[in-house]
């Protein structure tokens, strides 16, 4: 998460430094006598004064110098204008300046911050400054998972179709910036549904889009920043951050900037892009709770796949998972890739109200495609090991799992499976894929909760991945021998009885770990039936993502 920039006296200058509280840091505004508003540093008797070309602090006089002009802008930030020559504080690297005015420049945006000594804290907005972001291959290299979160960082603009857009980058490093225009599957013109993607040069850019779209930034390497702003043909979009954006200011922004055709939501991990419409269907919602529920749903799949930041190896990357509303109609009318999860816009009560995102399968569905493991990722699991993750955010919801729905014969899945139970010839792929779920379920009951956040940190320490599933053999191979050192237990017993196949090689591994029997066959427990269940068949989604595993 960028760090947010502060105004900071020192000595006789003032400069940008990133927040740290200290008294350096603390201002008061005063009424003055002219109608202007005096910003004093707290602690001295100095005031800022701006002439037409520098910025800096002196002992307060009551000069033309000293007088400034405060206008809240409609996101609750504020622009400072010289009340002599009119022109608008401005950040420049760590620079204060005076400069033309010009709305889309978020560099001439601070937010007023009450802080704890009585002061008033003075920093600059975010998503105008830009921290690069770890490389996407070698991030889910890393964890061994399939998708990469998203590297595109939103800019909170959009670009007009066939309008010429132009902006000014400053970097630092040798980032090769890229700018794209368009969230994955989010236009309803599905000839851009796909993002498209204009490289970057210091300095003045002008681009034009045909299709125009939400902006984002692609900044590669983390010790890499970048300053990005918009001279001209960007309009701001309707944007809620959790836990900092009133209630009050984004009704604001749905109300006054209605040129765009979408709105933003964010949090620490979540960037959620829908339409216009229908974040107007759900404006009321209590988005910090919604953001709050996005966390959490998030957190469960992480803590899944034991991303616990023990040490760097079990630490998430610093990428956010992007949750895009509009047009996918494929199958299960949603879908998940490298950087991104779609939705068709039916899911936009899911997406957009607390109750029904925490009750939605779908969502934590293909969010568990996202975090799947690559190690043990046979064509048999792509639709099942993902539904581990929607097990485990049902349980976190307290909803009723998904395994105990019944069918019109009165057998909840765990009935139709454990009819099943050592039949000849068993084989895994011909289970269906409720019942596929259920198996994998079977070693959380007999190993306890923490078995697949422990098997897939070991997964992680004992294989290298390439960002390309193994062949099929070899992906049921590492699931049975991971499962047995996370389990402590010999699972030939369990493999056998659903058909998982071994190859010779991967049952001498095994062997060779010398683990005892488990205290009861994992394949013959099932859930306790809940007092609550559902009467229809769930959703399958069985065909919801088309993507191969693979980079």
């Amino acid at each position: 998460m960028n760090q947010p920039l502060a105004l900071t006296v020192s000595g006789h200058s003032i400069k940008l430094e990133p927040y740290n509280g200290s008294p350096s840091q603390s201002f008061k505004l005063s009424a003055q006598s002219d109608g202007s508003i005096g910003i004093r540093y707290l602690y001295e008797d100095l005031t800022i004064t701006a002439s037409d070309t520098e910025v800096w602090v002196s002992p307060y006089t009551g000069g033309a110098w000293q007088g400034f002009d405060l206008k809240e802008v409609i996101d609750g930030s504020y622009t400072i204008h010289t009340m002599y020559s009119k022109l608008a504080l401005t950040t420049q690297a760590d620079k204060l300046l005076p400069k033309t005015y010009v709305p889309s420049n978020k560099d001439q945006r601070f937010n007023l911050i009450e802080q704890a000594d009585g002061s008033i804290g003075i920093r600059k907005i975010e998503r105008s400054v830009f921290v690069g972001t770890p490389d996407p291959l070698e991030a889910i290299k890393r964890v061994g998972n399939w998708f990469f979160n998203s590297y595109r960082q939103s800019t909170g603009y959009y670009a007009q179709k066939n309008t010429q857009l132009t902006l000014e980058l400053k970097t630092s490093g040798q980032s090769d910036p890229k700018l794209w225009i368009g969230a994955p599957f989010a236009d309803p013109d599905t000839r851009y549904a796909l993002p498209r993607q204009y490289s970057l040069q210091e300095g003045i850019n002008t681009i034009t889009d045909t299709g125009g779209g939400m902006i984002y930034l692609e900044l590669i390497g983390e010790t890499h920043t970048a300053n990005l702003t918009f001279l001209q043909g960007a309009l701001e979009v309707p944007f809620f951050e959790h836990k900092k954006t009133l209630a009050g200011q984004y009704h604001k922004m749905l109300d006054q900037w209605t040129q765009s055709p979408f709105v933003e939501l964010t949090s620490a991990h979540a960037l959620v892009t829908v339409s216009r419409n229908a974040a107007l269907t759900h404006r009321d919602s209590d988005l910090n709770e919604l953001m709050d529920t996005y966390e959490k749903i998030i957190s469960v799949g992480e803590e899944l796949i034991g991303l616990d930041g023990a040490s760097p190896l079990h630490t998430r990357a610093s990428m956010k998972f992007h949750f895009v509303l509009g047009n996918y109609g494929g199958g299960g009318y949603a879908h998940a890739g490298h950087g991104h999860t779609s939705y068709h816009e039916n899911f936009a009560k899911e997406l957009l109200t607390p109750k029904d995102l925490g009750e939605s399968w779908g969502v934590a569905h293909e969010l568990g495609h996202q975090n799947q493991m690559l190690a043990y990722l046979p064509g048999a699991l792509v639709e099942v090991s993902n539904n581990v993750s929607s097990m485990a955010v049902q349980r976190t919801f307290n909803l009723p799992s998904t395994l105990l729905t019944k069918d019109s014969d009165g057998l909840d899945t765990w009935a139709r499976l454990l009819k099943k139970l050592n039949t000849p010839d068993a084989s895994i792929e011909s289970l269906d894929l409720f019942e596929r779920l259920a198996v994998l379920e079977q070693l959380r009951l007999a190993f306890g909760n923490q078995f697949w956040p422990r098997m897939n940190k070991i997964t992680r320490e004992k294989w290298n991945s390439n960002g390309y599933v193994p062949d099929r053999q070899q992906a049921f191979d590492n699931f049975a021998f991971f499962s047995c050192i996370a389990a402590q237990a010999d699972l030939c017993d369990y493999c056998a009885a659903w058909g998982i196949p071994l190859s010779e090689k991967g049952k001498q591994a095994i062997i060779a770990l010398g683990l005892p029997a488990p205290p009861r066959p994992p394949q013959t427990l099932r859930e306790p039936t809940s007092l609550t269940t559902t009467s229809a068949l769930p959703l399958s989604f069985r065909d919801c993502t088309s993507h191969s595993a693979k980079t």
